[in-house]
């Protein structure tokens, strides 16, 4: 659950299970269940926490939570991955970068405190080679030559 409570865009396969094992070998379940707990309603998370191993979240479960993004299926679990990765890689790295801070950064603050936050990210993307370069290169219908500065 670590890496699906931690990860931007999260796929499963169709023959994906999910659990968290911490209390049924004697452990607490701490940091993953503190994230798990805000990504999911917290009587579940509380669910999944408390049953450990002898429970088991469907992976359709756990898209209509929004635990996870797609379910893929399972032989084509990797071939999507680099589909996703290649297509996030297409964009401008720096606004990606931005944005992913923008979106985590201000999560757990009041709307506007958030939202001036998330300003300050656009602006420091807005002063980039990549950000003239992005609308030129629509402009000229053409792929954008990113530099990343």
């Amino acid at each position: 659950l670590d890496w699906v409570t931690t990860g931007d865009i999260v796929i499963a396969s169709e023959a994906a299970t999910f659990f968290d094992p911490h209390v049924s070998i004697g452990l607490v379940a701490a940091r993953e269940m503190v994230r798990l707990a805000k990504a999911l309603p917290r009587s579940v998370a509380l669910r999944m926490a408390l049953m450990g191993k002898h429970e088991r979240m469907t992976v359709q479960r756990a898209y209509d939570l929004g635990l996870i993004t797609e379910i893929v299926e399972h032989d084509k679990l990797l071939e999507r991955a680099h589909e996703i990765a290649d297509t996030v890689n297409r964009n401008a790295p720096l606004a990606v970068r931005g944005t992913r801070l923008a979106i985590h950064k201000t999560l757990d603050m009041p709307l506007h405190e958030g939202e001036i936050l998330a300003e300050t990210f656009r602006e420091r993307v807005t002063r980039t080679e990549d950000a003239l370069e992005g609308p030129r290169a629509f402009v000229e219908k053409r792929r954008p030559n990113w530099q990343a500065r």
